[in-house]
């Protein structure tokens, strides 16, 4: 497989677990919109980051919960509902 000349691109860094390395990149910078470091579960360093959040799920702006919400213009925090 021949070397990255670009990233690529997913969702809001949370976890943490990604293995562009091992795909022989030509270099790797991390870019991310959402950073949720307390769902982490390994130290990603993060070259650019739009906002950090608490441990929260987000949905709107292309992100979804089961297939809804994704196309809110806004970002929101899901919330369970109370009995």
């Amino acid at each position: 497989m021949a070397p990255l000349a670009k990233g690529e691109v997913a969702d809001p860094l949370a976890v943490g677990q990604c293995n562009l390395k091992t795909r022989d990149p030509a270099g790797l910078r991390v870019c991310t919109l959402l950073n949720i470091p307390a769902r982490r579960i390994a130290e990603v360093p993060i070259d650019y980051q739009g906002f950090e959040l608490p441990n929260i799920y987000a949905v709107g702006y292309g992100l979804d919960y089961h297939e809804q919400y994704r196309n809110l213009w806004d970002i929101y925090s899901l919330t369970a509902e109370k009995e």
